[in-house]
């Protein structure tokens, strides 16, 4: 296809020529084509579309469409958070492409492969299918894969906090990609990763302006594009990076869209724009809002059993501030202590040592002197444990880049 509008003109006329296929080559062959590209753009169509797929399937015998159910099954259960089977139907996959398949789809397969298992922290294994496929495309040099492993290193450093290491490598995973001659729907997805991912960076090195400038560019990307599965979270952190410039008119603007045109399986994009969002109104003063946010928010983190208790930790200890300015020195401290108790329950000790300090400051403005020093010590002695985990995770990130770099 020239273009995405094309393509979305392709599909459209597909899907209302599926209906009158009879042949079932056909009909495997017209829902393959409309998988591939609703799995990036309408992921409940894509879904719908794989099933046909299937219970048709399942009467024939086209390894090549077999491979295909296999890759896009595998693609699609990434993106429902479904780790475990998206690297089961890759390995599938796999196999038959060592009976049908190319070096290129071998590569690419390596590729996605090693995605998931960055998602499942499964690094060492991720490195092992990502070394897997340089050796595969050596003899393809300059290709479109190469960007897609630099992009995938790129978040391995970033996982491990090896910023300086991350923004060179996604920097030329960026370049490798603006230099391709067109873009496939995939080539766009893998930009709004690449990009996200220097977003997170520029968060961290505390450079906000630089970090809203690159998801700008992500949400822009899935808007041209129509990638919906991940969008709200990227209105989340385009929300936050306006948050961190204290332009609360625009961070209010993209949390609210976070909120309303959410079309991933996974709510914690919407407890996370409903807790920022609160922030955004408390900051205005608009307490009785924040209030309202803030209880919406806890109650989708409580409601999924796999929520991250920093997050919890986090929201305890914004809406123990709502209660101080509300000169209700009960609600604080409690609030204080369920933060404390979240963040003890995560192990996180530099989360703890923060809310231990947040705890010992209160109370000594409240002139509680007991209980602040009580708080400081305690403070003193999980930041002592967090600088010794950062030490150690330092050592962790100079192996890592010894590991990638040879």
């Amino acid at each position: 296809m020239d273009t995405i509008s094309d393509k979305r003109i392709f599909c459209r006329k597909l899907e209302f020529q599926l209906e009158n296929l009879n042949n079932d080559i056909q009909k495997l062959k017209a829902l393959d084509e409309l998988i591939s590209h609703y799995k990036l753009t309408n992921i409940s169509k894509a879904i719908t579309y794989l099933e046909m797929q299937r219970k048709i399937m399942n009467s024939n015998e086209d390894k090549e469409i077999e491979l295909n159910y296999y890759l896009n099954t595998a693609f699609i259960e990434n993106q429902l958070y479904n780790y475990k089977e998206s690297v089961q139907f890759y390995n599938k996959a796999l196999i038959v492409i060592e009976e049908v398949g190319t070096i290129q789809e071998e590569a690419e397969a390596l590729i996605d492969l090693a995605g998931t298992c960055i998602n499942m922290n499964m690094i060492d294994t991720s490195l092992h299918y990502l070394e897997k496929a340089e050796q595969l495309l050596k003899g393809f040099p300059g290709n479109r894969f190469d960007y897609r492993i630099l992009c995938r290193k790129g978040f391995i450093n970033l996982k491990f906090g090896v910023l300086s290491k991350s923004i060179e490598v996604l920097l030329e995973a960026e370049k490798g990609i603006s230099n391709l001659k067109s873009l496939s729907n995939k080539d766009h997805y893998f930009r709004t990763l690449i990009l996200s991912g220097l977003g997170k960076i520029y968060e961290l090195n505390n450079e906000p302006q630089k970090s809203t400038e690159a998801y700008l560019k992500v949400v822009k990307c899935c808007q041209k594009v129509g990638m919906k599965s991940r969008l709200s979270w990227h209105y989340l952190n385009l929300g936050k990076a306006y948050m961190a410039e204290d332009n609360i008119h625009d961070a209010i603007l993209y949390l609210s869209k976070s909120i309303i045109e959410n079309n991933d399986i996974n709510e914690e994009s919407i407890a996370g724009s409903l807790a920022n969002l609160g922030y955004c109104y408390f900051q205005l003063n608009k307490l009785n809002k924040a209030k309202e946010l803030y209880n919406q928010s806890y109650q989708i983190y409580k409601k999924n059993k796999n929520s991250n208790l920093n997050n919890l930790s986090e929201l305890e200890s914004m809406m123990a501030q709502l209660f101080e300015r509300l000169n209700n020195h009960k609600k604080v401290i409690n609030h204080y202590l369920r933060s404390l108790k979240y963040a003890k329950k995560e192990n996180n000790f530099y989360q703890i040592s923060f809310v231990c300090l947040k705890i010992a400051n209160y109370y000594e403005l409240q002139n509680f002197i007991k209980e602040a020093l009580s708080y400081t010590k305690l403070y003193i002695s999980f930041r002592e444990k967090s600088e010794l985990e950062i030490n150690k995770r330092k050592i962790r990130e100079l192996e890592i880049k010894f590991e990638i770099e040879n």
